[in-house]
């Protein structure tokens, strides 16, 4: 028994203690003597007593981890002294305690505490008395200590991160809503949001996730919550969790706490909600949720985005509005170029209108020369149609409308519409198109404009430079993510200074430039999710090159 007490003594990781506590025994027997009946009330009224028991109680044996725990110098300078340098004032209650047990028999007592250490730094433990029955009338107790010094600061970083979490809740001009899942997380696969749910939170549910927004609860909110949606109090928001989402943006709602329940990092879309006052209001939805797989809380963010929205849309409408301007300027400067390709098919017209007259005139006509004539006539009467056609696309005012388009198709238009005006300056068009099977998303008016902009520039850049033998070159190719064109000439070039600058608005390298058409040309490849730059050709003149993307998205986006 005395072996195993040993191994025990020496080999636990908390701090042991056996300490002679006979004299400390016979000075309560003395108290009783004296008449002493309620023995807490008496040394609670006599901490001399406490400080007398301390100074009487002698360390008889002591484990290494009390050495290392209290920073003793060794174990020799702790035994056979006695135990008062290691209770400050503050601890005396407890160290009464300990009394009191041993006087009323109890097993073992058991508190946290603030001792000392040798040099006297403050050392917060877990404090133990236990009599063993191995040491019963030796007149020794076992005290025991283990260092809570890492659980308290825990706890207190704990408690400052609650604080810091606290007061960004609720002092931030973001709303945000705590929603508790715990009986989401247990859900009815009938609820609400199991018919909102997309196909892959139904394969989360089948995960062992089944989700149900009618059971989640807001637990808490802050004061912008109460402001974003109208409401006179916090009270008005907390409660059960679907009251607050319009049927239209319950799908939203649902799409985030399935993420949080799946552990998804973070959760952000963009929606409509009603406010309880009746406003309708543009909102950028986020959910975070602990990082804690388990954790039954998330936090809900709504970040009102309505004048935003509103500036956005406002901004999308000028750019509409000067793509528009620019297209009519550009076809007021084609006017020739588009007269020429409407006289062609109308004289082609004219002039099969004329021969089945006479034809007809004849005695006896011919009627299979007669059919080819009026089948010249429609494919002339079809091909003025187109001209026409694509002349009002331009001209018209409307929002623009992506779709999937070939580049390389809308090249070849552009090189129809702009056929005059590369006649009367004598310039040598040059396709090398590489892209007849790449589609892109795209409007299709827009990107036309971007290469009737860019190839007109060309074409008028090299007459008022006189380029002798001017050409102009436009190569299409595929890439990664969609297609890139260049547009090329050998004329005059651009100066490094001039290329910082060739894409402002009203910037302009010609003499009655109105500088617009490059601005809007970014502005358009940009708005598509591509980029647009200039560089010098391998002819020596400008090289304007710019990207589009299957998606019509910024890559990432």
């Amino acid at each position: 028994m005395e072996h195993r007490y040993r191994n025990m003594f020496g080999g636990v990781t908390a701090a042991l203690w056996e300490l002679d506590f006979g004299e400390t025994r016979r000075m309560i027997e003395a108290t009783f003597n004296a008449g002493v009946r309620d023995f807490r009330t008496f040394i609670e009224a006599n901490t001399d007593f406490l400080r007398a028991s301390m100074r009487s109680t002698i360390v008889v044996d002591v484990n290494d981890k009390t050495v290392e725990l209290y920073g003793a110098p060794s174990k020799a300078a702790l035994i056979g002294k006695d135990i008062s340098r290691f209770w400050p004032d503050e601890s005396l209650s407890v160290y009464a305690d300990s009394l009191v047990a041993a006087v009323e028999a109890q097993p073992y007592m058991l508190a946290e505490t603030e001792l000392r250490t040798w040099s006297g730094d403050p050392l917060h433990v877990l404090h133990s008395v236990a009599w063993p029955t191995e040491n019963k009338g030796k007149g020794t107790v076992l005290v025991g200590a283990i260092d809570l010094s890492a659980v308290r600061a825990a706890e207190g970083e704990r408690r400052r991160s609650d604080a810091r979490y606290r007061t960004i809740f609720q002092s931030t001009a973001i709303a945000f809503l705590e929603v508790d899942l715990l009986r989401a997380r247990q859900g009815r696969h009938d609820g609400p949001i199991a018919r909102n749910v997309t196909s892959a939170d139904r394969e989360n549910e089948g995960s062992g996730c089944p989700l149900d927004l009618a059971d989640a609860v807001v637990t808490d909110v802050n004061d912008a919550s109460v402001v974003l949606f109208g409401g006179s109090a916090r009270g008005d928001l907390l409660g059960a969790f679907d009251h607050l989402w319009a049927p239209t943006v319950q799908a939203e709602f649902s799409a985030a706490i399935a993420a949080c329940l799946r552990s998804d990092a973070r959760f952000e879309t963009e929606t409509r909600l009603t406010t309880l006052d009746g406003r309708e209001i543009d909102v950028i939805l986020t959910a975070v949720a602990p990082p804690d797989a388990q954790a039954e809380t998330v936090v809900i963010g709504l970040l009102d985005v309505t004048e935003r929205s509103a500036a956005r849309a406002a901004l999308d409408r000028m750019r509409t509005e000067m793509a528009h301007a620019a297209r009519v300027a550009t076809l007021g400067e084609l006017a020739a170029s588009i007269a020429h390709e409407v006289n062609q098919p109308l004289a082609a017209i004219g002039a099969n209108s004329a021969a089945a007259s006479r034809w007809l005139k004849r005695a006896d006509p011919d009627l299979d020369e007669l059919r080819d004539i009026s089948d010249a006539i429609g494919r002339d009467a079809e091909r003025a149609g187109g001209i026409v056609g694509r002349i009002r696309a331009m001209a018209q005012k409307r929002d623009p409308e992506r779709l999937p388009l070939r580049i390389d198709d809308v090249v070849r238009e552009v090189a129809v519409f702009i056929h005059h005006e590369l006649q009367a300056g004598t310039v040598t068009l040059d396709l090398d198109l590489a892209c007849a099977q790449t589609e892109v998303l795209a409007d299709h008016v827009q990107v036309q404009q971007v290469l009737v902009n860019l190839a007109v520039n060309a074409v008028q850049a090299m007459r008022q430079a006189m380029t002798i033998n001017p050409r102009l070159k436009v190569t299409t190719a595929p890439t990664s993510v969609g297609v890139e064109v260049t547009v090329s000439d050998n004329g005059p070039g651009v100066d490094a200074e001039a290329a910082e600058l060739l894409f402002e608005s009203f910037f302009s390298t010609k003499e009655a430039g109105l500088g617009i058409g490059l601005a809007i040309c970014r502005s358009i490849i940009e708005s598509h999710g591509g980029n647009i730059e200039v560089a010098r050709s391998t002819w020596g003149g400008a090289a304007f090159r710019f990207t589009l993307t299957h998606t019509g998205l910024a890559c990432g986006a």
